[in-house]
């Protein structure tokens, strides 16, 4: 916070990155996220940005997630007659693959309490919420289960 009051009062640009859903994050923990980007607002961040959190195959994290991680069509290589998928990589296809490990459009839902496209939506209404000065409340957060 201190960082940041610095930083404005010396006119420097200060955007600050979020991720939300992880695995296990509780509605308090995204509230907690959201509300904290409020304040740095308030104490003058210039802009931020959040992403849902995603796997990347290789990251610490993909490994608990291995099943999931190749379900998503661009890490397969086919199929075979018993349906089984390989899970070796393709790359066919260059930009493909590069689009798929860095995009971060979430491939595998992490978070037991939010689907991805629920997390996406929470995404929209925290932009909103810090615009306007406002904290969220975890009902609200609850509310897009809905």
């Amino acid at each position: 916070m201190k960082t940041v009051r610095l930083f404005h009062r010396h006119n420097i640009y200060c955007r600050c990155f979020f991720m939300i859903g992880f695995p296990g994050e509780t509605f308090s923990e995204m509230a907690e996220t959201i509300n904290f980007a409020v304040e740095l607002k308030k104490n003058g961040m210039s802009d931020c940005t959040f992403f849902v959190t995603n796997l990347y195959a290789g990251t610490e994290m993909s490994k608990n997630f291995e099943e999931e991680l190749w379900k998503t069509m661009i890490y397969q290589s086919g199929e075979n007659t018993t349906g089984e998928t390989s899970k070796e990589p393709a790359v066919k296809d260059f930009g493909e693959e590069k689009f798929s490990r860095y995009s971060s459009v979430p491939a595998v839902n992490l978070n037991q309490y939010l689907t991805n496209v629920q997390l996406v939506e929470l995404v929209k209404i925290a932009y909103g919420k810090i615009n306007d000065g406002l904290y969220i409340s975890e009902a609200e957060i609850e509310a897009l289960k809905r």
